[in-house]
């Protein structure tokens, strides 16, 4: 019997967003790889050190060769004799020394395996809440005479000759006032900065490079979509807790099950930035990448592709794998998008992904894979009202949706929308609207707003949904 140990960066979206620019994001990420790191990099040369974490770590702790690697989580197997919280405090310590922002959990359990381990001890701990050790940032005892100028989240105990908010003139000697994580974001100590981020992985799979910033994601755009939009999609496996339940019943070698998980989340990512793919420039943004997770920005008019593309490569490995051990019911997966400005408050924009992910979640209760989404721009924050889609109705009515775009022309499509709003009384002028325009027959193959059905798309969601529709879907 071995005791596995998990610990942590819990709200990991909250904790890179809270400052304003994707400087900062990419560099709380890079020393969140780095800080978490157990294992040596492919190009190290062989006199190269072991990582930070794995020295703290020696007489405590080695890393799990049964886990997969993800951003932000450390996984590890007690040395005998060692208890776990001792081993679980001493990860905690160097993490908190490295991300002074950011809020940690840790569990542990005693298994024969690690899967034996996560089902019958850190899956009901992680569920009940009871036997964590969570470590929080440090709280200021009074209230601070300077609040950080870059996150406006903590209270300020250094200044950095850097304007946050100027981008363009960001190499200027301005001072401002700075919190310990933000020192350690936009600081000069660029040595802790040096981890691999999910970014630079996939821009290294991909022979290609990465923009300089969101306004620059943006205008890979198309001329006409603006080239000043973004759309961050947020994709979360369904599930995988009864999956791994189910697997313990069955027989043949686990042991790198939750691995190719991971490894499975990866390559979608991978896939579905290849089907937006740019010349050369990398055309997504990943901010967070999982067990089964995935946090990422893309330019506005490749988000529909993109999210259909990630849950499909999901679906299709997540069944592969479940297959593979006779497992009927396989994790599905779930993905909210939310559309917005470059410019926008990120912080806001991630609250939205995760607020449609989680009614994707709940409409089809984690059995089939599902989305939905909203535009901040004409929306506001709010989720919308409309019941989430299921991937096989999108994929279906994905043909329709091409022609609804081709055929009828923004301020038709937005004319259409607001007489459906409006309630039952105005469906007779919005009906007498397509007569009139001879576009009848592209809104045809959509629900009525009476109409419910898991595999159809609304009316007025079919319209919501060409806002941003350009090229269809693989």
């Amino acid at each position: 019997m071995s005791v596995y140990l998990d610990v942590a960066c819990i709200h990991i979206q909250r904790y890179l967003a809270r400052t304003p620019t994707l400087r900062g994001r990419r560099a709380a990420s890079a020393v969140l790889a780095e800080a978490t790191r157990l294992h040596r990099r492919d190009d190290d040369p062989p006199q190269a050190p072991p990582p930070p974490l794995l020295r703290a770590l020696g007489g405590y702790a080695t890393a799990n060769a049964e886990a997969g690697i993800a951003d932000g989580v450390v996984s590890v197997v007690v040395d005998k004799g060692v208890a776990p919280a001792d081993a679980a405090r001493r990860v905690l310590a160097h993490l908190r020394e490295t991300l002074p922002g950011a809020t940690f959990q840790a569990v542990w359990g005693e298994g024969h395996t690690y899967l034996d381990a996560y089902n019958n001890r850190i899956k009901p701990q992680l569920a009940s809440g009871q036997g964590l050790l969570t470590d929080l940032p440090p709280l200021a005892e009074f209230p601070p005479i300077s609040p950080c100028r870059f996150c406006r989240s903590a209270p300020a105990c250094t200044r950095l000759p850097i304007d946050p908010f100027d981008e363009e003139h960001r190499e200027q000697t301005r001072e401002q006032d700075a919190c310990a994580d933000c020192e350690m974001r936009y600081g000069t100590r660029t040595s802790r900065r040096a981890g691999r981020t999910a970014e630079d992985r996939l821009a290294t799979k991909l022979g290609l490079t990465r923009i300089d910033d969101f306004a620059a994601l943006a205008a890979l755009g198309t001329a006409e979509s603006g080239r000043n939009h973004l759309a961050t999609v947020y994709a979360d496996g369904n599930a995988i807790g009864d999956f791994f339940s189910a697997l313990v019943k069955k027989e043949g070698d686990k042991a790198g099950v939750s691995k190719r998980l991971v490894d499975a989340t990866r390559d979608a990512l991978a896939a579905a930035t290849r089907a937006i793919s740019h010349e050369s420039a990398l055309c997504a943004v990943p901010h967070v990448v999982g067990g089964d997770d995935v946090l990422v920005s893309v330019p506005a008019d490749r988000g529909w592709r993109f999210a259909a593309a990630l849950l499909t490569e999901l679906e299709t490995s997540f069944a592969a794998i479940a297959g593979e051990f006779g497992i009927d019911r396989a994790p599905t997966a779930s993905a909210g998008i939310a559309f917005a400005h470059a410019h926008h408050p990120f912080h806001l924009v991630v609250e939205s992904a995760d607020a449609c992910m989680r009614r994707a979640k709940g409409a089809y209760a984690g059995q089939r894979t599902s989305l939905d989404f909203c535009d901040i721009t004409v929306e506001g924050n709010e989720v919308p009202a409309e019941a989430p889609m299921s991937l096989k109705a999108l994929r279906a009515h994905a043909a329709d949706l091409d022609r609804l775009v081709a055929a009828m022309p923004a301020h038709q499509r937005n004319r259409q929308e607001n007489l459906r709003r409006l309630g039952a009384d105005w469906q007779h002028q919005a009906e007498a609207d397509l007569v009139r325009i001879g576009r009848t027959e592209v809104l045809a193959p959509f629900r009525p707003h009476t109409e419910n059905g898991q595999d159809g798309i609304r009316t007025t969601q079919a319209l919501r949904i060409a806002r941003w529709w350009r090229g269809g879907i693989d």
